[in-house]
Formats: structure tokens, sequence, C-alpha cells
């Protein structure tokens, strides 16, 4: 959890009360043990204020002259909390003041809701600057966030989104915490927060949006004096203590699960049990189990237990894996009794899930040895001559099938895809098929809804009609053959704005001219869900 204690313009102007400031921080960060920063505001009055206005009594014109402090003062206030082991954290509201942002290396920046449309600051941000960024939503709606997202991902920038409401003081009833859950679904990717200005004596929101999962926390915060008087939305020390006490009572409730609470759930379980004797070497397949209380010591229980198309070399897995010893009928499938396929095993095992989608769809294959798979019967996916196609999101490459073996079908549909080191696609899944993905080199991380995996050469992964996922690489490129049966089938992105859209380079996979061409295409629709 981050907290930032916003500072704005409660020093006044006096650079030593802002110092004030940062030791009441510091204190309270030492206390509660939290992660904490202070977040300043950067303008150039000079020229962030219309020369013709310059000493008018308009109200934030006026308070921004009055709390004004120099670059120097700035300067010296950001070394002053960085001192002290607090981040830091700055708003520009003008281009000018961007620069500063470098200028006296800011940990973070923030940007204002009042600022998320101002396109000439907003862009200069996203082009210059190489660090966290986090922008509060007050009054914006989710369309324009896809828009803000777009560009910040597009420099590839490190972004979070503040759920804000921009009255000051917010009265409860326009809290709308709802909003942080839609943002989260929108754009799953980044953290979310929240910044809010209710009163401090009334009911605090924030605890409600940790509860929705929000990880950032912003208050104004300031000390009153015999002169100073804080405003009616910062908070004092000891009203600032009080909310971080009520977000640990919360997460202390979440900290984990406990060890009676794992132990009462297993009595419960159910374990795994054989139907047969089974011998050394026999692979463990589901018709050769059933399921029964009690769960002993050392077996394997029901959730461990993956269909024929399931994960192959899934760790805790147990079907596939084969008996070391040999084990009666009735008995309990212990952890110590069996153990993984071989690679030829698990590569025949592959073989066979290959043979019976091609069957399933009716398309003829070679009758050869099972083991002279990649000469012959793997024949039928000659991507030889068919055109490349790059995406324009990345630099992920994909080769679409077409063989004689397969034209005129639509039983099955097959693409060749290349992912380079540190790309992914967006999250997606289809309508109409299933498929598979056969990785032939290197590795790479799925996400099937939420739960990731990473696989490896020789790896199948089956995707079930209508499941989210996504993949990623990180320090290796991998190139995997995928295949749809039936052929016809939609492809739906989550998010409408990571649509993919593929273009032509126009040659093969070997460099010569395709036997083909494919124009510039969007694969698959955008879906908000």
């Amino acid at each position: 959890m981050l907290y930032i204690f916003e500072m704005a313009n409660n020093h006044q102007g006096d650079l030593k009360h802002a110092f004030k400031i940062v030791d009441e921080v510091k204190k309270i960060k030492k206390d509660k043990n939290i992660k904490a920063a202070i977040k300043l505001q950067f303008r150039n009055l000079d020229t962030f204020i219309h020369k013709s206005y310059q000493n008018s009594n308009l109200k934030f014109v006026k308070r921004f002259n009055e709390t004004r402090l120099t670059e120097d003062e700035f300067s010296s206030l950001v070394k002053y909390i960085k001192k002290n082991n607090i981040l830091t954290c700055a708003t520009p509201f003008d281009n000018e003041s961007i620069k500063l942002v470098d200028k006296f290396d800011i940990d973070i920046l923030k940007i204002a809701s009042c600022s998320c449309d101002d396109w000439p600051l907003i862009k200069d941000v996203a082009k210059y600057i190489e660090r966290k960024i986090i922008i509060s939503t007050g009054g914006i709606n989710i369309k324009h966030l896809e828009k803000l997202y777009n560009l910040f991902q597009n420099h590839r920038r490190n972004i979070s989104f503040l759920h804000c409401v921009g009255d000051y003081p917010t009265p409860n009833k326009f809290a709308n915490i709802k909003r942080i859950t839609q943002i989260q679904s929108k754009f799953p990717d980044i953290e979310v927060g929240i910044s809010s200005h209710e009163e401090p004596n009334g009911k605090s929101i924030v605890p409600y949006a940790v509860a929705l999962g929000a990880t950032i926390i912003e208050k104004h915060f300031g000390l009153a004096t015999n002169k100073i008087q804080l405003n009616n939305y910062s908070l004092n020390s000891k009203q600032f203590k009080c909310l971080i006490e009520e977000v640990n009572f919360f997460l202390d409730g979440y900290s984990g699960v406990s060890d009676t609470q794992i132990e009462s759930l297993r009595s419960l379980k159910r374990g795994v049990y054989l139907k047969k004797d089974m011998k050394v070497g026999e692979s463990i397949k589901l018709d050769d189990l059933y399921f029964a209380m009690p769960l002993v010591a050392d077996q394997f229980d029901a959730s461990m237990v993956d269909n024929e198309w399931g994960w192959v070399q899934r760790k805790n897995n147990v079907i596939g894996k084969v008996c070391i010893k040999n084990i009666k009928k009735d008995a309990p499938l212990l952890f110590k009794n069996v153990g993984n396929m071989s690679d030829d095993k698990i590569i025949t095992r592959i073989i066979k899930q290959c043979r019976t989608l091609l069957k399933k769809a009716k398309i003829k294959i070679h009758e050869n040895d099972a083991n002279d798979m990649y000469e012959s019967d793997l024949r039928v996916v000659n991507w030889g001559n068919e055109p490349v196609l790059k995406s324009e999101h990345d630099d992920r490459k994909r080769v679409y099938l077409l063989s004689d073996s397969l034209v005129g079908t639509d039983s099955v549909k097959g693409e060749l895809i290349v992912y380079p080191q540190s790309t992914s696609c967006p999250e997606h899944y289809h309508m109409g098929a299933e498929h598979y993905q056969f990785i032939t080199s290197g590795s790479v991380f799925a996400v099937l809804d939420g739960e990731e995996k990473e696989l490896n050469k020789f790896d199948l992964l089956y995707n079930f009609e209508n499941e989210k996922h996504w993949f990623y690489t990180k320090d290796d490129q991998c190139k995997f053959v995928e295949f749809f049966v039936p052929g016809e089938n939609k492809t739906i992105w989550t998010q409408t704005t990571n649509v993919c859209t593929w273009s032509p380079i126009g040659t093969d996979i070997r460099g010569k001219s395709p036997s083909r061409h494919i124009e510039k295409h969007v694969h698959g629709e955008g879906k908000n869900i």
C-alpha cells in the first residue's frame, strides 16, 4: 500500500512550515511502518496565469500567489524529503513544470484530474517522463481513460489510475466507490487507487476503496497552527494515523490462509483411489481412478486431477504420471508412488492428441508409425510459401495455414506464431471453437482465466471455448503452432482498444516471395466485458 501525503499548498508558501510537514510525515511513516510519498504541486505562475490576471483576486490566482515557493525553495524541499527516506511525488500543471520532475529527480509524477484532457501537457508527459506516473480520474469517463491508457501504453510508460471525485470536500453520496471496480475490470494490467476529499470527521470511504482493491491512497495533509487553519478536506496527523489504522484493520483480516483452515478443508476433501491393480511403468488415466473420503497423508486429492486435454507436465496433475511401484486396487494414490513420464512418452502423447484432433475434423493423415510423425503426419502443416504477417501492436509474427490437405475445408484453421522476447498479446477468447498450441521452441507464459502457466518446448496447451487467455514472453523467443477445431470461429478481444491488426511484410518464412497475398486486416473483434 502506498500512502501519498498531498502537501499541495498547505506549506502556505513557508519553507520552514513545509519542513515541519515533512517531519510529521516521517513520524507517521516510522510509527505505522508504511510506504509513504509526499506530493508537491509545480506551476510556473509567471506563465501559468495569464499576464492580465497576475494580480487579480480570482480565487485560485490569489491562493497560488499567496502560497508561492521559488524553484530554489522547491529544490530544498525535495532534497529534505529524500533525506528523510520518503518518496517524492509532484504534479506539474504546465509544460514548463514537467522539466522540474526530471531536474529534481522526482520519484512519481502525478497528473491531476483537471489536467486529464490537457493534451499538450499529457503528450509531453507521455513522451518525456520515464518514471512512475499516477493519473487521477475525477470527471473523466471510461472512454477518455481508454485514450489515456493507449497513449501511455504506446510509450511503454508505467501508469496507475486513481479514482477521484473533484468535489472539495466530497459528500459521501457522491463517492461512487464502485468506479474502482469498473476501472479494474477495464484495465486489469495496471494498479488502481483512490484520491479522496471527504471531510476528515465524516465517514472515510478509503477502507471501502481498499476492500475493492485500491493499493494507492492519496489524501491532503497539513499541520494547523495558531495562524494556519486546515481546509475541510485535509487531514492532520491524528486523522491520518486513524485512517492507516482503519486500512490495516481491514488488511490484517485478509492476510492469508491459516494452517487450521487448510487442515479443516483438507479433512473434507476427497482422496484419489485406484479402481484396479496397477504395475510399475503404467500411465495413470482418469478411468483408472475414483474419489472418496478420507484423504490420507501424502495422497493426491480431487483438485489434482486434470482431464486428457489439460496441461501436459502440470506439477500436481496426477493424470499422465506413471506408477513407480506396483499399487493394489482400492489403495490410496500417494505422491511417493508415482513419477513423471519420460520426454519420449510425453511426445508420443502429444502426437496421439494431434491425431485425435485431425481425425475429429475428418482430415486425412498419413498412417505411418507415430514415432515418424515429424516426417509424415505433420507434413500436412506446410508453412513454406505462406505470407508472413506482422502485428502493428508489437514485433509478433504469424503465418496462416494453407496446405493441399486442408484447402477448401472449414474443419481446421492453423497458424504458426512467433513471439519475440518481451512481447505479449492482449486477453481474448474464442467463440465457436476449441484450440491448442504446441510449443516448438523457446518458452512462453500463458494466462488462463487469471491463472499463469509457463510453457516450454514440446508442451501442449488446450484452450476451451470461451476461456479467456493471453500470452507473454520474458527473456526468450517462443514459436508455436496453433490449431482451431472447427476452423470457423470468432476471436473476441476483451478490451476494444487492444484488437490486433496484422500487416503482410511481403515475404514467406524463408524470405522469398509468398505464394499468395493477404490484405492488412483485424484479427478478431473487441468486446467490453
